[in-house]
């Protein structure tokens, strides 16, 4: 009869003992897919910021380029914006390395300075201000330079996380089509 309820309790402590080991290889499980998830989004976030980032100092480069080759002030169409910038640095800031933080901030400044120069000004520009604006056509081209790279890098994580443990919907996924990517067929 002892050696019954011996025999029982060490089952039980066997079998509770078991129930906790897996139950802690299914949190381990779930803790690592939720941490796939999180960098998968963090990824997205990121990649999201850097082409909206990128579109507004696209449009500087443009319109500081027609200054310094054309030597007219560009065209009211192009609307020189830092939106996406003010929005979107937060996101951007801790995945960049020092210098390619300030060759990014560095870029913004100089379209907003681009746009300050111009103020209402229209038509045809001197030399001199040709001149000056090519610093800043540099300076725009290095910080999207930059933003270039620290994308190429973010963009290689995501390789390396499975794709069956990416989120359904990510934030932001509307504006850039990353959720949506293989159904748009008309778009490009």
């Amino acid at each position: 009869m002892i050696t019954g309820i011996v025999v029982g309790s060490v089952v039980a402590i066997v079998g509770a003992i078991g129930t906790y080991i897996a139950g802690l290889k299914m949190q381990r499980e779930r803790w690592r897919r939720e941490d796939q998830i999180a960098s998968r989004t963090r990824v997205f976030e990121f990649m999201t910021a850097a082409r909206l980032i990128d579109e507004e100092l696209a449009r500087a480069r443009v319109a500081a380029a027609i200054c310094v080759i054309e030597k007219h002030w560009w065209s009211s169409d192009i609307q020189l914006t830092t939106e996406a910038w003010q929005n979107h640095k937060a996101i951007i800031a801790p995945e960049l390395s020092d210098t390619d933080w300030r060759a990014l901030s560095s870029a913004v400044l100089a379209a907003e300075n681009l746009s300050t120069i111009r103020g209402d000004q229209t038509g045809d520009i001197s030399e001199g201000t040709a001149e000056r604006i090519v610093p800043i056509l540099r300076e725009i081209e290095a910080g999207r330079s930059a933003l270039a790279e620290a994308t190429r890098s973010i963009a290689g994580l995501v390789e390396r996380i499975p794709d069956k443990e990416a989120p359904s919907e990510t934030p932001g996924s509307s504006e850039t089509g990353e959720g949506t990517r293989n159904t748009r067929t008309s778009e490009n």
